[in-house]
């Protein structure tokens, strides 16, 4: 009701929000909100503090009063509220209170563990005061954005201001790589997956995992295969393979600009934000991987981004000094990731060895599995 820049203004008249809530409760779930405060080039930038406060509290106010019991506010960037930035997050915070006394507010302090209310120094759209910085509070929930939590586990019991609050904690992060859907964003795999929960909910946090729904509005059907697949494999551990390729060295015919940040062991490092790229105009190209020892393989999974692999085999050699030979062929990987079954073959030396592809390959992971990680002699 207060701005124009919405959907209502185009051509179909959709209430989203509508839309949204009536599907969580149609299938028992609880709906939450996610609210931009700072960095909002539209509205904010053209607005003084005072005013732009005014005008999250009257949005806030209409997604709390019109869509029913909300579970959660999700406050984003909320340092950029100008110079009386802790006073504006107290009224936002008593203004939710008052309208839904029961919806847990967040306010995002980015990538920290969430062992602690994070203090920031107050901006106001990007602009810099040099002002001291102020707590992220009052809030009923700490959070990391990927980030988990401390290895010691979370403790809900957080001092701030010299008073200890209950505080539990979330943390945000992503099935594919990227929070908004585009095209060949790559999804993780299912063992990063699981343990991205389990370093997560073992350490008493709540995980929430961003699932982002493409043009059509709906969740791409690889999306929803993989959160099964994920569910799957948390109720039955076995079905996830450890990668043999771990920890072992990895070199390739090229890398994406000589840049270490792509270099190949970031395809093998079990680490889903890493990946091994090469230049634009490569075709073919290839990843090795010496696995230290001659080893017996049965499977393997790739991802790759952007879906350009055209043609690839996996070859495999005894030693470092044997003849290359193919074991497994295929076409594209594609952005769901490709896992290969195949006859139990031996080898030392394993290639991914990308035959033909439109625009230089990107690979997220490489993984080879067996039936056994012990060497085979």
């Amino acid at each position: 009701k207060l701005t124009n820049y919405d959907v209502e203004a185009g051509p179909v008249k959709t209430d989203v929000v509508r839309a949204f809530v009536d599907a969580c409760r149609r299938y028992g779930l609880k709906p939450g909100f996610y609210y931009l405060l700072g960095w909002d080039k539209v509205n904010q930038w053209a607005r003084t503090p005072a005013d732009y406060e005014a005008f999250c509290r009257g949005q806030i106010e209409e997604l709390l009063t019109g869509y029913g019991p909300i579970a959660e506010l999700w406050l984003d960037i909320p340092w950029d509220m100008g110079p009386d930035t802790r006073g504006v997050l107290a009224r936002l915070y008593d203004h939710v209170k008052s309208l839904q006394p029961d919806c847990l507010v967040l306010l995002n302090q980015a990538f920290v563990d969430g062992s602690a209310v994070r203090a920031m120094a107050p901006t106001y759209a990007h602009r810099d005061y040099d002002l001291p910085q102020v707590p992220l509070w009052p809030k009923d929930l700490n959070n990391g954005e990927v980030t988990a939590p401390a290895p010691s586990g979370h403790n809900p019991k957080i001092s701030v201001g010299g008073k200890v609050f209950y505080l539990p904690m979330e943390t945000c992060d992503t099935l594919a790589h990227h929070w908004f859907w585009e095209p060949g964003d790559a999804l993780k795999s299912v063992g990063t997956l699981v343990r991205l929960y389990r370093s997560t909910v073992d350490k008493g946090a709540n995980l929430l995992l961003d699932l982002a729904p493409d043009r059509t509005g709906r969740i791409p059907e690889a999306t929803a295969k993989r959160l099964m697949e994920m569910k799957a494999a948390l109720a039955d551990p076995s079905l996830v393979r450890p990668s043999l390729a771990l920890g072992a060295k990895a070199t390739a015919s090229n890398v994406y600009e000589q840049d270490k940040e792509f270099e190949p062991g970031r395809a093998i490092d079990d680490d889903p934000n890493t990946r091994w790229a090469t230049d634009e105009t490569v075709g073919e190209c290839w990843l090795e991987v010496d696995l230290g020892a001659v080893r017996e393989l049965d499977g393997a999974y790739l991802s790759e981004g952007w879906d350009r692999v055209r043609s690839f085999a996996l070859e495999v050699r005894g030693d470092a000094g044997g003849p290359w030979r193919p074991f497994f062929t295929g076409a594209t990987i594609g952005t769901a990731g490709l896992t290969a079954s195949f006859p139990t073959v031996k080898g030392r030396c394993v290639r991914l060895h990308i035959l033909e592809a439109a625009g230089g390959p990107t690979i997220w992971d490489f993984e080879l599995h067996g039936p056994a990680a012990t060497p085979v002699r």
